[in-house]
């Protein structure tokens, strides 16, 4: 059975908080290049127990993961309940594949980005999405290198 999203499981995510989530997500195909997020967005996904759910179907972990790559399918936001990317924030990647967020409220949240390096849509792109999760309180700064 799926779980079903409530927006009262990450009312928390929605104030202000002191902390900083920077990071950078690269990815090296299978060719040896590296690649970056530049101009991809990247969600910070607030901890739940659909967001967990959802990553552990997608990836086989709720802790980090990354696509092999291969094929970028495109199975993220179109099947995600709408309240669940609206919970979320977003942020878009510079020309270096880094990627910051100011104001995080305390708690555990999901840093998620994709890397495309070929084709504009699915079946023909080239690509993989990753994530990691991360806790933050108290004023922290934190960096995350994805995958």
């Amino acid at each position: 059975p799926r779980e079903v999203f409530h927006e009262s499981s990450v009312a928390w995510s929605t104030q202000p908080g002191p902390n900083t989530v920077t990071g950078q997500a690269l990815f090296t195909t299978l060719a040896g290049e590296m690649r970056g997020c530049s101009g991809m967005t990247v969600r910070l996904v607030p901890d739940s127990s659909y967001a967990r759910q959802r990553f552990l179907e997608l990836y086989g972990s709720d802790v980090s993961g990354a696509s092999n790559g291969l094929v970028f399918n495109k199975y993220g936001p179109d099947l995600s309940d709408p309240r669940y990317l609206i919970a979320s924030r977003t942020t878009t990647c510079d020309a270096s594949g880094k990627f910051s967020f100011d104001n995080v409220a305390n708690g555990t949240w999901y840093v998620l980005s994709t890397v495309v390096w070929a084709g504009d849509s699915y079946p023909d792109s080239r690509g993989s999405a990753m994530f990691k999760r991360i806790q933050v309180k108290d004023g922290q700064s934190i960096e995350v290198l994805m995958p």
